[in-house]
């Protein structure tokens, strides 16, 4: 006869510190060793995606993966001790050998699928945050985890891994406008359309108002000073009339 070895896995798992036979709770028997728990057979690593600098309406919600590991080791029935799968016992018992898989039987590896950030208009991705490291976008980090606007799959990871936590971070697009004002019956030879008055540029980001800077007071005073309003040539502004005051001059679009 030899000694005979039990199984131990998250379904069939031992209770540190019990006898390994409940039904016979003699206390010169052995007992389950440490690490025979449901606990220390199960370990899971979570890719979490989450995304700032969107407006909390437009903000998508968690994207989170899960890799759920499973292990199993054997142990002598009649000694407690840690052995391997054919039954030898082993010399550092501090060190089981656990073997690791994930569900439905697969290796000890395997794969974050890769998860596109969603498309927002007027906003794009500039950076992303990996633990607390920012890389911004389009650099070797940042390409390392993205391609494009996607977070990338990620390989080979086992029960050891850490969790790995990822902010998207979104910026509203930079837009630029200009506002030109040109006195037409001023023709020269550089400007044969009409000599240029004043350009006016202003900045700014998706949905926000276009502001150009003293333009209407500018403008206001030129039209007090003999000049008046031939035309507007503009795809959304309202610039009607001699009253600057009333002037719209509309909204940055995406």
């Amino acid at each position: 006869i030899k000694d005979d070895i039990i199984p131990v896995t998250p379904d069939n798992p031992g209770h540190p510190g019990d006898p390994i036979d409940p039904k016979d709770p003699d206390p010169k028997k052995p007992t389950w060793p440490k690490g025979t728990d449901e606990t220390s057979l199960s370990k899971d690593v979570t890719e979490r995606i989450t995304y700032t600098g969107l407006p909390a309406t437009e903000t998508p919600a968690e994207v989170t993966q899960v890799l759920h590991f499973t292990g199993k080791g054997y142990l002598d029935k009649v000694t407690g001790k840690w052995t391997d799968k054919d039954g030898n016992v082993l010399k550092d018992q501090t060190k089981p050998e656990i073997t690791w898989t994930l569900e439905k039987g697969q290796e000890d590896k395997g794969t974050f699928s890769s998860v596109a950030s969603p498309s927002e208009e007027g906003y794009d991705v500039v950076s992303i945050t990996v633990g607390n490291q920012t890389f911004e976008k389009d650099t070797a980090n940042y390409s390392k985890y993205m391609d494009g606007t996607t977070v990338k799959n990620i390989d080979n990871i086992d029960h050891n891994h850490a969790n790995i936590n990822i902010i998207v971070n979104y910026a509203k697009i930079e837009q630029n406008a200009k506002l030109t004002v040109i006195d037409e019956d001023d023709v020269r030879e550089a400007e044969p359309n009409g000599h240029l008055l004043r350009e006016y540029n202003a900045q700014g980001g998706y949905k926000e108002n276009i502001n150009f800077s003293n333009a209407r007071t500018e403008i206001a005073n030129w039209l007090k000073n003999g000049y008046e309003l031939d035309r507007v040539e503009t795809t959304d502004a309202k610039l009607e009339g001699s009253d600057t005051s009333k002037w719209e001059f509309g909204s940055f679009d995406s």
